[in-house]
C-alpha cells in the first residue's frame, strides 16, 4: 500500500466465519510494517435455542398414564423450525403432542409427551426428548424419568390352613388381607369347595398400608365325613397379581348311634299287645 504525505486511506478487514466455526472469541491481527493492530471478534450462534423440561420425573402406578411438559425457546436471530423425537429404553411407550414446530426469534412454545405404562412394568424408566433444528447445527436433548411404584401389592395370611372338626359343628378361620401398596384397593373374594364352606363377605376395600380381616365359615351337617379342600382366591381390582390359598378340612363323624332290637319279627293275635326291647347306643 502506497500513500502520499498527509494522505489517508482506509483499509477494511472482512471476517466471514464458516457455518462449522465454533462459538467463541477470536483474535485477528493486521500488520503494517512495524505496526500491529489486533481486533477481537466474537462468534455467536445466531440459531441458538433453549430446551428445558418443566417436569423431569414423575411417580406413578403401573398401568397409569402420565404427561411430561417441555419448553422450547428460539434465542437466535432468525426463524427456525425444529424436528422432535424420543429415544431411550422406554421410548416405545411415549407419544409426542407434535413432531414439528417453527419459532420466530424470541418465541417459545411448550410440547408434551404422553407415557402409557403397562401393568407389569416396575422400577425406574427413562426416555429422552431430542430437538433437531433445521438451520442450526446443535441437537439438544433432555431426559425424563418415570418411577413406577409398587401401588397394588398385597399379602394374604391365615391363622391355620389345616382344620380337624366334627360334623354338625362350626369353625371360623380368620383371613387377613394386608394392602402393602401405596394406593387404596378393593378385593373380590371367592371360595370353591363344599357347599358348607362360605365367606362372610365377598368384597372388601383396604386402604393403602393397612389391613382388614374377613372370616371363612365352615359348617358341615350331619353325615358329612372325610377330607375336603377349600380354595380361597383374592382378586384385586387394581393390579394383576392374585392370591390363592388352600384349606384342608378333615371332618370326623362325631355323632353316631346303633339300634339293637331283640326280636325283628313276631306273631301276635288280634286285640293283644306285646312289648319289645330296643337298645340304643351312642357309639362315638
Amino acid at each position: 500500500l502506497t500513500i502520499k504525505p498527509g494522505q489517508i486511506k482506509f483499509v477494511y478487514t472482512y471476517v466471514t466465519p464458516r457455518s462449522t466455526t465454533a462459538e467463541g472469541t477470536y483474535s485477528v491481527q493486521v500488520n503494517a510494517d512495524s505496526e500491529k493492530i489486533s481486533h477481537q471478534l466474537t462468534v455467536k450462534d445466531c440459531f441458538d435455542y433453549e430446551l428445558k423440561s418443566l417436569t423431569s420425573s414423575r411417580n406413578i402406578c403401573p398401568g397409569d398414564v402420565t404427561e411430561f411438559t417441555y419448553e422450547i425457546k428460539n434465542t437466535g436471530e432468525f426463524t427456525d423450525s425444529y424436528s422432535l423425537s424420543v429415544e431411550g429404553p422406554y421410548s416405545s411407550k411415549v407419544s409426542l403432542s407434535e413432531s414439528q414446530l417453527s419459532l420466530n426469534p424470541g418465541q417459545s412454545k411448550t410440547v408434551k409427551t404422553t407415557v402409557q405404562t403397562y401393568s407389569e412394568d416396575s422400577g425406574k424408566k427413562e426416555f429422552s426428548l431430542l430437538v433437531d433444528p433445521n438451520l442450526g447445527r446443535t441437537i439438544k436433548s433432555v431426559t425424563s424419568e418415570v418411577n413406577l411404584e409398587i401401588c397394588y401389592d398385597f399379602k394374604v395370611t391365615t391363622e391355620k390352613d389345616l382344620v380337624t372338626m366334627c360334623e354338625r359343628t362350626e369353625e371360623t378361620i380368620p383371613i387377613t388381607i394386608q394392602n402393602t401398596g401405596s394406593s387404596d384397593n378393593t378385593f373380590n373374594l371367592e371360595v370353591t369347595g363344599p357347599a358348607w364352606a362360605n365367606l362372610e363377605n365377598n368384597i372388601i376395600s383396604v386402604p393403602a398400608n393397612s389391613e382388614k380381616t374377613i372370616n371363612l365359615l365352615l359348617a358341615p351337617d350331619y353325615g358329612v365325613k372325610g377330607n375336603f379342600q377349600v380354595n380361597f382366591v383374592a382378586k384385586p381390582e387394581q393390579g394383576l397379581i392374585e392370591s390363592l390359598n388352600t384349606f384342608n378340612i378333615n371332618v370326623n363323624q362325631c355323632h353316631d348311634v346303633s339300634l339293637l332290637i331283640t326280636k325283628d319279627s313276631d306273631i301276635i293275635c288280634n286285640s293283644l299287645q306285646n312289648t319289645y326291647e330296643i337298645k340304643v347306643k351312642n357309639i362315638i
